[in-house]
């Protein structure tokens, strides 16, 4: 499968309801894997987490309207 990419007037389409769902998604990966203690070391949890919130940050940035 491959994505579509939509631009409606020179702008892609926003969904803030969607992102703010998956901000809270998100929120919740993070939590969980936060808690988690089968990590390799301190450096795979770090950047996990990291990689986590950068996504995080995506979304919440979709979530704010135009």
């Amino acid at each position: 499968t491959s994505p579509v990419y939509v631009t409606v007037h020179g702008a892609a389409p926003r969904s803030p309801a969607d992102a703010a769902y998956f901000v809270e998604w998100i929120d919740r990966v993070i939590t969980d894997a936060g808690a988690r203690t089968d990590y390799n070391n301190a450096q795979e949890k770090r950047s996990t987490l990291d990689y986590l919130k950068s996504a995080r940050a995506i979304f919440l940035d979709k979530e704010r309207p135009e």
